[in-house]
């Protein structure tokens, strides 16, 4: 690292590290979860672990757009959600 890095610079990088880090065991859990609502939270923490990067990417000088983009995706994730959970519940009344 040269001397010119500030502070927020390697707080990002760093953040940006663990969260690939937990995007990838999110990853296995959906891989591996032993049944559907299992993978449906691992889903939904994949969702929220994007929004997350977008937000730490919004950071970046020039990106604010990512802001935008996160909130969407937020939207998105929280449907599905829903969606998810509303075919797991019919699925368990037959």
């Amino acid at each position: 690292m040269s001397g010119g890095e500030s502070f927020l610079e390697i707080a990002v990088l760093v953040s940006a590290v663990l969260l690939g880090a937990a995007l990838l065991l999110t990853a296995i859990r959906i891989a591996l979860g032993p049944s559907l609502p299992d993978r449906v939270l691992g889903l939904d923490l994949g969702t929220n672990l994007a929004v997350c990067f977008l937000a730490l990417m919004a950071l970046r000088p020039g990106s604010a757009a990512m802001v935008d983009i996160a909130f969407g995706v937020a939207v998105l994730g929280f449907l599905a959600t829903l969606a998810f959970s509303w075919f797991i519940e019919r699925r368990g009344r037959r």
